[in-house]
């Protein structure tokens, strides 16, 4: 398994090079017709090779057409391959500064997203505002709202401002719920195991629908917990 993995991570490379010489050449609808597929692909087979497969609840409530902005809770690295590979494929993500130099994932990020560093307000509010296009163009966005993997698997309180994105923009939140990817890749380590992997899509909200972002922070935050303490409660019955 080792060795399979670490062959795709050395393909990838050539894919990513690849990808970039398509986005200076052709333009970014060539460079993500051609990106896409493939890290959708990967973002699969990772869960395939560990044997599993996520269950996925009511797929139904994604949106079919134009933007959206979809938040999860953090757990894990898995929780991105969720995200690209079985939730919204064509959405780009945010993530921390931290990772732009750890092998393959900072390359691969370049690839879907973007990183921020909350240190550099410039750097930060070019990040955003990049989003900001992102969606307006109808494409979905993804983030992690609470700023960084849970290191026990509960949820920590959502970052100030994570919701503005969509007031900004104008746009659809899709709360998703993931439990179990903890188990596949605690925080600190760099080893995947099998474990059981549940995601429930929860109902869109228009964040117009709440007087403030305070609000609807509170209101989101505490609904995504109570799902996933259902969700835990779920699998210690069976």
């Amino acid at each position: 398994m080792g060795i399979l993995f670490f062959g795709y991570v050395l393909y990838s490379f050539f894919v990513f090079a690849k990808a970039e010489r398509i986005r200076k050449t052709k333009g970014k609808e060539a460079w993500q017709s051609y990106v896409r597929p493939k890290v959708q692909r990967f973002c699969r087979r990772s869960f395939y090779w560990l044997g599993m497969k996520p269950e996925i609840r009511h797929t139904e409530r994604l949106p079919r057409t134009g933007a959206y902005l979809l938040i999860a809770n953090h757990q894990s690295f898995f929780d991105v391959n969720v995200v690209l590979g079985f939730l919204s494929p064509k959405a780009f993500l945010m993530a921390k500064r931290e990772f732009q130099t750890l092998p393959f994932f900072g390359t691969a990020v370049n690839q879907v997203g973007y990183f921020i560093d909350r240190k550099d307000p410039k750097q930060a509010i070019n990040a955003l505002r990049k989003a900001i296009e992102h969606l307006k163009e109808g494409v979905p966005f993804a983030l992690f709202p609470e700023g960084t993997r849970s290191t026990d698997g509960e949820m920590n309180p959502f970052q100030k401002n994570s919701l503005k994105l969509a007031y900004i923009a104008k746009v659809p939140i899709v709360p998703v719920v993931i439990e179990g990817t903890q188990y596949v890749m605690p925080k600190g380590s760099f080893f995947a195991v099998k474990a059981q992997v549940t995601v429930e899509i929860l109902e869109p909200v228009h964040p117009h629908d709440y007087p403030d972002e305070e609000r609807l922070n509170h209101w989101l935050f505490t609904t995504m917990q109570a799902k996933k303490k259902e969700m835990e409660n779920e699998k210690s019955i069976h």
